[in-house]
């Protein structure tokens, strides 16, 4: 699998997560 695409793919997963993880 390429590298980029699960990296980029965990990026926003952790962007999704982050405003939740915050409150």
């Amino acid at each position: 699998m390429p590298y980029g695409f699960t990296f980029g793919f965990g990026f926003l997963l952790s962007l999704m997560f982050l405003p939740e993880l915050i409150q």
